[in-house]
């Protein structure tokens, strides 16, 4: 396609995005902006068009660092993309890491198996970001668990994948992937103290006031723990 027709055919793609969204049907929206953008030139003002359209969907769906990886492929000199960039950096809290630099330089190789990597490592990276906001926890889930399929031995993304599955209340699955962390970092009282929570959520009390004992004997200097042991040791005692 020529300048003309990346034009004509970027407008009845937002048109057509335009009216699913009315609909209500924001992820068809998305799946139509997603392939638009790869039908039109790169660089061009269409491409722009198309990729901010994008960017904006990806903010209405509370997706900021979606929104921060797809914002990439604008022209970065443009005011809108400098007002866009500014409204999703308020969402994420606070600028970007720069350890995403050689990431993003990923994405820009024909290695497809890298590219694909890059892109799992640039939301898991960004989702650490969110890991503040109780209703970032159901998105940041499958994009940890995506990108521990092909990094099982990442350890950090384990624990944020653990804190996530804690959030989202899934209290099996959670201290499952707790009880891993805590043979590999013994020492570690904040797997400690999240490995005897969600115990104590799976009715294992017995367990969460060992773990917790645990924890404590490295800080003792925890009132929140204190307290927790506390509490199931009194729970225990009127059980027996």
């Amino acid at each position: 396609m020529n300048d003309r027709e990346d034009l004509h055919f970027t407008e009845q793609a937002l048109g057509r995005a335009r009216r699913l969204e009315h609909s209500g049907l924001l992820n068809l929206a998305e799946d139509v902006l997603r392939k638009a953008i790869g039908d039109v030139h790169e660089g061009g003002t269409a491409h722009n068009s198309l990729v901010i359209r994008l960017t904006q969907l990806n903010i209405t769906l509370r997706d900021p660092a979606h929104a921060w990886v797809t914002l990439q492929l604008a022209n970065q000199d443009s005011d809108t993309c400098r007002l866009t960039m500014e409204e999703i950096e308020s969402l994420l809290g606070e600028t970007c890491p720069s350890d995403i630099e050689e990431h993003l330089a990923t994405l820009r190789s024909d290695d497809a198996a890298a590219i694909r990597n890059a892109r799992l490592k640039l939301k898991t990276l960004l989702s650490v970001r969110l890991s503040h906001l109780r209703s970032a926890h159901a998105w940041r889930r499958p994009w940890l668990e995506a990108w521990l399929a092909i990094q099982p031995n990442d350890s950090f993304a384990k624990w944020q994948l653990s804190r996530a599955i804690y959030s989202l209340d899934c209290f099996d699955t959670a201290e499952s992937l707790l009880l891993e962390l805590s043979e590999c970092f013994p020492d570690r009282r904040g797997i400690l103290n999240l490995l005897g929570r969600s115990q104590f959520k799976n009715d294992k009390k017995s367990a969460a006031i060992e773990t917790w004992q645990k924890s404590l004997a490295i800080d003792s200097e925890q009132p929140a723990i204190h307290f927790a042991l506390g509490r199931a040791l009194l729970q225990a005692a009127c059980t027996e």
